[in-house]
């Protein structure tokens, strides 16, 4: 779905130019569930945001579908850790609004729209605005809005990040869920290594500044998977252990950078 061929990214800032990714490569084969982990500016945020084309390789290309991603990437959908709600817009509203500038018809977007609420559990608070809702409710309306028009790709930078571990446990849940009816290709940025393990088909393991790829590892775990009793299991320790040991150092080299 997605090839990255050579790609790095450096930035000017104050006179000096920062590194953010040595060359990458990497393929996102379709279907596929992938997670970036690494240290915090390592450049994970900046290979998503890459393949989004919201910003441009300094070197290489990246490919999606075998067309070359050159200005914005109409062929995916972008989840950040803040929501793109507006909050003079209710639920339904926010979720229907790809498809409103789409130019789609308004019975086949109200129809699409009470879809995909009620995919997300969400039916019951369609007249509900932003500030209404809880944070979890938040989570679930941006993630409908995302698939209501239904993108090849979906790109998900921390979406659960501010959350408490409990209501992430329950999205996490619910996004395994959903991707596992959909099998849409899901690149997947997070800080945390279990949830990287639960949903993922592929980690692949950053290196910190400047990123690099230390390892990309295949998550051999059956689906479907429990996200509330899966990190229990033998494999599942088995491959935290793994990826914490190649992690490890780059965080404490990070850490030492910082300070």
């Amino acid at each position: 779905m997605i090839e990255i061929k050579g790609v790095s990214k450096s930035f000017a800032f104050k006179g000096s130019v920062i590194q953010a990714l040595t060359p990458i490569d990497l393929v996102v084969p379709q279907g596929a569930f992938v997670s970036f982990v690494g240290p915090s500016g390592c450049g994970k945020s900046t290979l998503l945001n890459m393949i989004a084309g919201i910003t441009a390789p300094s070197a290489g290309s990246i490919l999606q579908q075998g067309r070359a991603v050159q200005g914005v990437n109409t062929g995916i959908g972008y989840m950040t850790q803040q929501d793109s709600l507006l909050p003079w817009r209710t639920a339904a509203q926010n979720v229907g609004l790809p498809l409103t500038i789409r130019g789609e018809k308004r019975a086949a977007i109200d129809a699409r729209v009470a879809e995909m609420l009620q995919r997300v559990g969400l039916a019951e608070f369609a007249d509900h605005f932003p500030s209404q809702l809880s944070g979890g409710m938040r989570k679930r309306a941006a993630l409908a809005q995302v698939l209501s028009y239904d993108p090849d790709t979906i790109l998900m930078d921390e979406p659960f990040g501010a959350l408490d571990a409990q209501l992430k446990l329950v999205l996490q849940a619910q996004l395994l869920a959903l991707w596992e009816s959909s099998r849409k290709t899901i690149v997947f940025v997070t800080h945390d290594l279990a949830e990287a393990i639960l949903l993922s088909d592929i980690v692949v393991v950053f290196s910190g500044r400047p990123g690099r790829i230390k390892a990309i590892k295949t998550i051999d775990i059956p689906r479907p998977r429990d996200a509330f009793q899966g990190q229990f299991t033998p494999e599942f320790k088995q491959i935290y252990v793994e990826l914490w040991e190649l992690l490890a150092p780059e965080i404490s080299r990070t850490a030492g950078m910082e300070h």
